[in-house]
């Protein structure tokens, strides 16, 4: 009976955990010690960054992907340079650059926008980005004419990517009507159906990039929930086992000081022992605190 705390070691520690009493204050110090996680030992676990390493190297680096598709703006951007009308000159060329500073900043901020937690400033901003982005069309068919309709293309893209669904893909529908309307209402221009077909494939395709995107994100934070609750299910286990123990250590404490007390007058001797047995327990179950 007096033995049992120490038989009971091995419960509070599994092969390769070490002596006992080499608890959670004794583990590495660089903080390995699952049992320990959460700040100064809370027992609060923490799960990895929501996105991980690689998706934040990605969304570092996402604005040169999409400043690689800025190429197609070198068309209207040589017209406008063609136009001996310096003010539609230089007008237009402020107005492909900032349109074009934009579309980068837009999708460098991308992950953010994209963040549940986000979501009501993430629309204000992606309103805000598209009101300026229409502005920016607006100003392009002024000064570059038709050829600014391939900036229809860009908005329709950004448009499912910052916007609610609904909301995006009724601005690709306003975009691929635009491409359409305003050639056929502006005298010397001509209708290029092609644009339209554009808007609406490069807005499928960046909608469905959009989609993996936010799905990989959902299986991270699942993957990272999941990590969370088997560390916190691994404290509480630790937790219990412990409070297993103690609870049989106090209890062969208590019995041995009652039988103490009981055999002080009868057999001092054997009553001496006893109190040594309750001083080991206790002192064997205090080392298993900590």
């Amino acid at each position: 009976m007096t033995g049992a705390p120490a038989r009971q070691d091995d419960r509070l520690n599994p092969p390769g955990a070490g002596p006992s009493g080499a608890g959670p204050d004794r583990a590495d110090p660089d903080g390995a010690d699952p049992g320990r996680a959460g700040p100064e030992g809370s027992g609060r676990a923490t799960s990895p960054d929501l996105f991980g390493a690689a998706p934040r190297r990605m969304s570092r680096v996402g604005w040169m992907f999409a400043a690689i598709w800025l190429v197609y703006l070198a068309q209207p951007a040589s017209k406008v340079w063609s136009d001996p009308n310096l003010t539609h000159r230089y007008l237009g060329l402020g107005d492909l650059i900032a349109f074009a500073v934009v579309f980068i900043l837009t999708f460098a901020a991308v992950r953010f926008l994209r963040l549940r937690e986000n979501r009501i400033v993430s629309r204000r901003i992606g309103v805000a980005v598209m009101a300026a982005q229409a502005a920016f069309v607006a100003i392009g068919y002024f000064t570059v004419g038709s050829a600014a309709s391939s900036l229809l293309i860009y908005v329709a893209v950004m448009a499912v990517f910052v916007l609610p669904t609904r909301a995006g893909w009724a601005l690709v529908a306003a975009c691929m009507a635009t491409s359409l309307i305003v050639p056929w209402q502006v005298h010397g221009w001509t209708v290029d159906g092609s644009i339209a077909f554009q808007i609406f494939v490069s807005a499928l395709a960046a909608w469905g990039v959009g989609q993996v995107i936010q799905r990989n994100a959902e299986l991270v934070a699942a993957r990272n929930e999941i990590t969370r609750l088997a560390l916190a299910d691994q404290h509480n286990q630790f937790a219990r086992d412990l409070h297993d123990i103690l609870g049989h250590s106090l209890t062969v404490v208590a019995v041995k000081a009652e039988l103490a007390g009981r055999l002080a007058s009868l057999d001092p001797a054997r009553a001496e022992a006893e109190i040594g047995d309750v001083e080991r327990i206790a002192r064997q179950a205090l080392a298993d605190v900590r």
